[in-house]
């Protein structure tokens, strides 16, 4: 059996064929890290947020969301929020080499944390449970139901879960969607 995909957006100033974490990409392209961790601004505290199961930062490691993109950018759209098109990559966590011991998954459950994330919003990454986490969860659809119409400045993943890869991930293979 096939293992569900892994969605991450492909930045339009992406290079190459590696999606590095933030704080490697500081020392591949240092123009790109510029661009991405301004994505932080105001939210700093973030990027000391340890990530317990991996044992590091929040900026080591990469994040993939199990739902496809087209379901966020239709719900976006229902409810009258800006979602701009783009392409996305679709990952096989199988061969981009996914294991418990380089991936977890952060749960999302509680969507008002505030500070840093307790451990138990983090769980061991079962590549067999990523189809049950590809549907939205109704704490993302009570949070988009909350933006304001015609918004553009929304979090996009909110109470999403996230599977957190520690590492680079070569991306030469991936199929590229647009959503």
């Amino acid at each position: 059996m096939t293992p569900a995909p892994l969605y991450h957006r492909k930045s339009p100033d992406f290079r190459g064929d590696v999606l590095y974490p933030l704080n490697a990409l500081r020392e591949v392209a240092f123009d790109l890290f510029e661009r991405q961790r301004a994505k932080y601004a105001g939210r700093e505290e973030i990027l000391r947020q340890r990530v317990p199961p991996l044992d590091c930062l929040w900026n080591d490691v990469l994040h993939f969301s199990p739902v496809h993109p087209a379901r966020v950018a239709e719900l976006a759209r229902a409810h009258g929020l800006v979602w701009h098109e783009s392409p996305w990559f679709q990952i096989d966590p199988v061969a981009a080499g996914f294991t418990p011991a380089n991936t977890t998954v952060f749960r999302y459950a509680d969507t008002h944390l505030e500070g840093s994330i307790p451990d138990e919003e983090f769980e061991t990454f079962d590549i067999e449970q990523l189809a049950r986490m590809s549907d939205l969860p109704a704490s993302t659809r009570e949070y988009y139901r909350s933006v304001e119409p015609g918004s553009s400045r929304y979090f996009i993943f909110v109470g999403v879960p996230h599977v957190l890869h520690r590492g680079p991930v070569d991306v030469a293979q991936a199929s590229i969607i647009r959503a």
